[in-house]
């Protein structure tokens, strides 16, 4: 850890981010790289371990949770992949620790898939939203994301994870409130012969100005 000063013949520490070898008569200081960390003796040069990463100032960091870093001496992480969340992992000793692989960022729930709309990195499970056009989204009882089918007249495409308030009727339907789940087909107050065709023209009618 300390390199021979030859100008005053004498021995000096290495500055931070720079190793001297054990063992070795060293006229110079090692530099250290960006993914890499000195070792407490300044003798070694010590690779970033998997889950970590190294900044500019030779240290290395625990990747954040929603990142994993599945290769050694690298300079920052990995996202999460798409429709996976990242959580806080332990080790045996109840410390907590960074992924180290794309599995250990857990799975969107099924029945139905779904999704982060494609973004990566996510750290919560509200990431995870109900696909558009079949599902509108809610709470359970346990405060859990849940996804309820797309209710008849209703349009649900505006975008993954909406909430019943911001669904629209489609085109010859109303409903009476926000908050309501029940679509009106406004057909049935007209002759069943065209109440179709009088429906769109009364609940979307084609010329706004008429």
């Amino acid at each position: 850890g300390q390199y021979l000063d030859s100008a005053q013949n004498v021995c000096r520490a290495c500055p931070f981010g720079q190793v001297a070898k054990m063992g070795m008569q060293n006229d110079a200081c090692i530099q250290c790289t960006p993914g890499q960390t000195p070792n407490t003796d300044n003798t070694e040069c010590d690779t970033c371990e998997l889950g970590r990463y190294g900044t500019p100032r030779l240290i290395c960091h625990d990747c954040a949770v929603g990142k994993y870093q599945d290769d050694k001496g690298e300079t920052d992480c990995k996202n999460c992949r798409v429709n996976r969340y990242g959580v806080a992992l332990f080790d045996k000793h109840g410390q907590q620790r960074p992924a180290v692989s794309n599995t250990e960022c857990v799975s969107c729930p099924t029945n139905p898939d779904q999704t982060t709309g494609g973004i990566t990195g996510a750290d919560t499970k509200d990431a995870c939203l109900c696909p558009k056009t079949a599902f509108y989204q809610t709470k359970d009882d346990f405060n859990d994301t849940k996804c309820v089918p797309c209710p008849e007249g209703a349009d649900c495409s505006a975008r993954n994870g909406i909430h019943l308030a911001e669904v629209v009727a489609l085109p010859g339907y109303w409903r009476t409130d926000l908050d309501g789940d029940k679509f009106s087909s406004c057909a049935l107050g007209y002759n069943p012969l065209i109440g179709e065709e009088l429906a769109y023209l009364r609940c979307c009618p084609i010329d706004a100005s008429t």
